[in-house]
Parts: structure tokens; C-alpha cells; sequence
């Protein structure tokens, strides 16, 4: 997963050590402390198809595994060939719950709060700087983030 927004300032936030002792709650902790921020608008390109639309972070990826085994994407297949674009956009405490909800019972993902996209290339830009994040690592901010997906690109070899 890779994302620009929120998702990336909550991974900021986390302090190693309260990750290395309290696993996915480190996150959660953090996440109610930056989800009262100003939303941003995203311009979106999802293989050419543009979209625009007022959010708290964009996240992107093949695997939509969330620290706590909590599925943000449900649909993200690892083989499948595509990219699976999630959009958090909450706009009130009520929002956010409603998104927390889906997100820990496995529920309904194309709700105003939190829709689901897919496509093989995504670029995104933002009105402004933000916090970005790929597989979990925080990367320098930015206004942008482009994911492409290469199909079949890697291959796996296990002993018979």
C-alpha cells in the first residue's frame, strides 16, 4: 500500500516503541488524534479517467491489509493485475465512525466516507503538500503519488 494524506500522517505519528508493544492500537491512537484535519482536494487519474474529489488521504494498493488484520480494501487481490484505490473522506466525527465500522466489521466500502476505485496506473495530486507513506514507510512529503502495477511481473518459484 502506498497513500498520501492522513493514512501517511498516522504512520508518522506512531512512535516505534508504542507500535513494538501495542501492535495495531499504536496506530489506532494516532489516527484519533490527526482525523480532525482540513481535507484536502485530489485530482485523480485512475488509467486516464479523471476524478476530483475533497478527501482526507488516498491510498493505493495490491493488498488491502491494515495493521491488526483490519481490511481497508477487501477487493485487493495480490495477482489480480490491478491497483485497488481506497478514498477517506469523513467529514465529521460521525463520518469517521461510520468508516471505522466498515473497516472492522468488513462492511460495505462505497459508502460518501470511504470509496473504492481500481485501476493498473494511478497518479495522484493534491492542492497542497501532505504527509506520503509507501508499504508502511514514511517517505519525504508531497503533492503527488503515481502507482503503476507491471502484471506478472514477478515470478515465484517454490520447491516441489
Amino acid at each position: 500500500m502506498a497513500g498520501l494524506g492522513v493514512d501517511a500522517a498516522v504512520v508518522a505519528a506512531a512512535p516505534a516503541a508504542l507500535k513494538a508493544r501495542a501492535g495495531w492500537l499504536a496506530y489506532a491512537a494516532a489516527g484519533a488524534r490527526l482525523a480532525h484535519g482540513p481535507r484536502a482536494t485530489f485530482d485523480i487519474s485512475l488509467d486516464g479517467t479523471p476524478l476530483t474529489c475533497a478527501a482526507r488521504s488516498v491510498v493505493v494498493g495490491n493488498a488491502g491489509l491494515l495493521p491488526g488484520g483490519f481490511v481497508l480494501m477487501p477487493d485487493a487481490r495480490l495477482d489480480d493485475g490491478h491497483l485497488d484505490v481506497g478514498i477517506l473522506a469523513p467529514s465529521s466525527l460521525l463520518d469517521w465512525g461510520r468508516v471505522a465500522y466498515q473497516v472492522l466489521t468488513g462492511g460495505h466500502r462505497d459508502g460518501r466516507q470511504l470509496l473504492s476505485y481500481r485501476a493498473r496506473h494511478v497518479e495522484i495530486r493534491a492542492d497542497r503538500e501532505l504527509p506520503r507513506q509507501v508499504d508502511g514507510e514514511v517517505i519525504r512529503p508531497g503533492r503527488a503519488l503515481t502507482v503503476t502495477v507491471r502484471p506478472a511481473a514477478l515470478r515465484v518459484r517454490v520447491p516441489g
